[in-house]
């Protein structure tokens, strides 16, 4: 990510080709065309887990996609809630806060969001609630 100011698109080009040279020839490495941009700081931008706008830093939505699959593979109806399961949830929400929820981001209402989603499907787990057509009232059959 190389970031430029709007009056200097030919000085962000030269520095690019500058610092594909010096990766290429020190490093050994090559950069990919598709992950490699030149943007000024005021467009949007996804990097590393990170949804980086000029006013925000969250977490990116795929990075929010994959850290909600951990949860549902473990929080399953067909399964009883035991403390194992809880304890495994707890070890996902404390290895992605740990990453993602750092001092320098402004994500604490979809922290929020999603920490209720995950209470949602605890009590879902726990409560066997399962919807056919209209809801019952435990208790009352039809």
């Amino acid at each position: 990510m190389i970031f430029r100011s709007p009056d200097t698109p030919y000085k962000a080009k030269n520095t690019l080709l500058a610092v594909t040279h010096f990766i290429r020839q020190h490093l050994g490495l090559q950069l990919i065309p598709d992950k490699t941009h030149i943007t000024t700081f005021g467009k949007d931008f996804d990097l590393l887990g990170y949804y980086i706008s000029a006013y925000t830093i969250r977490m990116s939505h795929k990075a929010e996609q994959c850290f909600k699959m951990k949860p549902r593979a473990v929080t399953t109806q067909s399964h009883n809630l035991d403390g194992k399961v809880v304890k495994h949830v707890n070890r996902i929400i404390r290895g992605t806060v740990n990453c993602l929820f750092t001092s320098f981001s402004t994500n604490l209402e979809q922290f929020n969001e999603l920490y209720r989603w995950i209470r949602k499907r605890i009590r879902c787990m726990k409560f066997k609630r399962v919807r056919y057509g209209k809801a019952v009232r435990p208790g009352k059959y039809r």
